[in-house]
């Protein structure tokens, strides 16, 4: 990945978060501070990829620009809009093919998958708990990761995910920590190092 291609991707991201802050006025972000975060998160891909881990390609810049400002959106207002995470499980079984992160097939298993169990695990949380614990926006970032590479990726992204969310936890000392953030990593971590538990 050259250093123009990550370049676009931080632009992006900082376009992204910024646009949805003005686009979603309800959610009370200031719209220059997103774009500012989004493009200070979107450098975190930058070292692995000019390292020369991960597959290349404008469909994982796409990925990770998206992934910046929702995870900025994500811990400032526990929402992951329909505007940026529907698109993205479109893009990532559509462009994805021209990235090979992963055969076709596989994607669509990723999104279907991903969706259903992230649904599933909200549905029984609020029939044990009667509060959100997991809500649709998570499933559909899920997926959107999913579409990106496949059903092979989900257990450790997901895995990665919770590790880092129980580690924020930990650190902040209290509950309500947004998990899409922690999507992010762990989909970070699968795109720049592959497999860890094959």
């Amino acid at each position: 990945m050259q250093v123009m291609d990550l370049l676009f991707m931080i632009a992006g991201a900082g376009a992204i978060g910024g646009g949805l802050a003005w686009l979603r006025p309800e959610l009370d972000l200031a719209p220059l501070r997103t774009a500012l975060w989004s493009c200070v998160i979107a450098c975190l891909p930058a070292a692995p990829a000019l390292a020369g881990l991960g597959q290349t390609g404008g469909g994982v810049l796409i990925l990770f620009a998206a992934l910046a400002a929702l995870s900025v959106i994500d811990a400032q207002r526990h929402v992951l809009p329909n505007e940026v995470t529907l698109p993205l499980i479109a893009i990532g079984l559509i462009a994805g093919i021209a990235v090979g992160t992963a055969p076709g097939l596989d994607r669509l298993i990723g999104a279907g998958l991903a969706y259903g169990l992230f649904r599933l695990i909200g549905e029984m949380w609020i029939k044990w708990r009667g509060e959100d614990g997991l809500g649709l926006g998570d499933a559909k970032l899920f997926a959107g990761i999913g579409a990106f590479f496949g059903w092979q990726a989900l257990a450790e992204v997901v895995l990665a995910a919770s590790l880092a969310t129980t580690a924020l936890l930990l650190i902040r000392r209290r509950e309500g920590t947004a998990f899409g953030p922690g999507l992010a990593f762990g989909a970070l971590v699968w795109w720049a190092v592959g497999p860890l538990l094959a």
